[in-house]
């Protein structure tokens, strides 16, 4: 005789293990995707070489050695601006320091002279606005020292960006003489062809 053992769930028992089955299938989905995605890197910066090398890693030639000395002159140049530029803009951070100073020195001069003075104590205050009167003048001279240098700073930039003009004009046409060199080589240049007006007159 064959026995049969019966075991009653509670009441609900379906829900909630149909509810942690599907906490953990969506857990497993998230690693899923967490796992397939790449991870951030941070980006690699290579510095940067204001430099055009010769097409083909081939020297120089003579005709082209000129330019590049005319361009070392103009970054020799860029250099010198680029320092003068930068000393005029501490000179600038210097003249706001000052100002600054002079701020306080007047806020300080003004709340004195705010003070009741006696009959007696006419000399400290003729003192004071001397001192007021010399300091605002100080402060229009450092109004106008950093005009100045803001003109001077702007006309340094205007150089700058001309003599880079010029040198990506010479890259340019040393560029383009290579290309022409290589993609035309049987056109002679007019240069090596010497005057023929005045080979004709002496043929004659």
């Amino acid at each position: 005789m064959a026995t049969t053992i019966s075991i009653e769930s509670p009441v609900g028992i379906e829900m909630i293990l149909s509810a942690l089955a599907l906490l953990a299938l969506t857990w497993i989905t998230y690693k899923l995707l967490q796992t397939g995605k790449a991870e951030p890197v941070s980006p690699v910066c290579d510095p940067f070489t204001d430099e055009l090398p010769p097409l083909g890693h081939r020297a120089f030639k003579a005709a082209e050695l000129i330019p590049r000395r005319e361009q070392e002159a103009m970054k020799q140049q860029i250099d010198v601006l680029e320092r003068r530029r930068q000393a005029a803009f501490t000179q600038i951070g210097k003249i706001y320091a000052r100002r600054l100073q002079i701020d306080k020195a007047l806020d300080k001069l003004v709340y004195d002279l705010s003070r009741e003075f006696g009959p007696d104590d006419l000399e400290p205050v003729f003192g004071m606005k001397k001192k007021i009167r010399d300091l605002s003048r100080e402060m229009e001279q450092c109004y106008g020292q950093v005009d100045d240098l803001c003109h001077q700073m702007h006309q340094m930039m205007v150089m700058r960006l001309n003599l880079r003009r010029k040198i990506d004009r010479l890259d340019l046409q040393m560029e383009s003489a290579r290309l022409a060199e290589i993609m035309y080589p049987h056109i002679i240049p007019a240069e090596a062809l010497g005057d023929q007006e005045r080979e004709i007159e002496k043929r004659r």
